[in-house]
């Protein structure tokens, strides 16, 4: 199959197209470079697909990456294309009214740990922890191209949707050690939790008592729907998931073609 591709957006966006007229578009993100990001409608038949996809892969010298659900459809038409999965996202959705999560969510914080929020820190100092934080835990599959270029994407996102009262930051010997940066969803709740760095000691134990504290005051505030973004490599998060006696959710596969 002869796939035309043309570079439809200066170094960000390319499109390619068969001799049936249909198309799929590779789409650079601002801060990752491994990868670009695959715009194509369902009723492209899968072997069409990983043509175009081929294609795109090799102008732009990177693989072409989509997003699906498990067991749905897109994930179907996306694996026959011959998609596959280089980063999982598990079931990580928490109801903060469950009696039994509530009870994981109260146990007592150990002995030495400092609970608190964000709305005492500056707007760069939170900056700076969701930076470092973003950086280290995509390093392994997804590197960040541009540390100081990502904070400047982030600024926005950090003073317009982060809600710093609901979100928590946890303190070991004077220090952050872990962190659950809270946001609205229009269905409820998003929390991104890990450790302030993968090597931290008592990583487990701090990632457990941020992700505590986080449905404890989600659920004093009356909300019920948590979803926990994570990735199963996460070293602290996921196993911590694991723990949470009610969690469930159909995950997420992030699919490389080409």
């Amino acid at each position: 199959m002869k796939v035309t591709v043309e570079e439809t957006e200066p170094g960000t966006r390319w499109t390619a197209t068969a001799p049936t007229g249909a198309t799929a578009t590779a789409r650079l993100s601002r801060l990752h470079t491994t990868h670009t990001w695959l715009e194509a409608e369902e009723s492209v038949p899968s072997p069409t697909l990983r043509g175009l996809a081929t294609a795109l892969a090799v102008a732009t010298g990177v693989p072409v990456a989509a997003k699906a659900k498990p067991r749905t459809t897109r994930h179907r038409w996306l694996t026959k294309a011959g998609a596959t999965a280089y980063q999982i996202v598990p079931p990580s959705d928490i109801d903060c009214t469950d009696p039994d999560n509530l009870a994981w969510a109260s146990r007592p914080v150990p002995t030495g740990l400092e609970i608190t929020d964000l709305t005492g820190l500056s707007d760069d100092a939170v900056l700076d922890l969701w930076t470092d934080f973003y950086v280290w835990v995509h390093e392994g599959w997804s590197p960040v191209a541009d540390r100081q270029a990502a904070r400047k994407i982030f600024a926005p996102m950090m003073a317009e949707e982060l809600d710093r009262s609901r979100s928590v930051l946890v303190v070991r010997d004077g220090r952050p050690s872990a962190h659950g940066f809270v946001f609205a969803e229009d269905d409820g709740w998003l929390v991104c939790c890990e450790a302030v760095a993968p090597d931290v000691p008592h990583g487990l134990e701090d990632v457990d008592t941020c992700l505590r504290a986080v449905v404890g005051v989600l659920a004093r505030t009356g909300a019920q729907d948590l979803t926990v973004d994570g990735h199963v490599d996460d070293p602290h998060l996921y196993p911590v998931l694991q723990g949470v006696p009610h969690v469930t959710g159909a995950g997420l596969h992030l699919l490389h073609l080409g």
